[in-house]
């Protein structure tokens, strides 16, 4: 029971750092794209 508690924790915690770096890679992405549209 701990264990799966824990394991699930886990995967959330996982999710949540994927989306915070999902937000920055496409932060980043804007920021490198825009001077080429100028």
């Amino acid at each position: 029971m701990l264990f799966k508690l824990n394991y699930i924790r886990k995967d959330y915690i996982m999710k949540a750092i994927a989306r915070n770096l999902w937000k920055m890679i496409r932060k980043c992405v804007m920021i490198f794209k825009f001077p080429l549209t100028i």
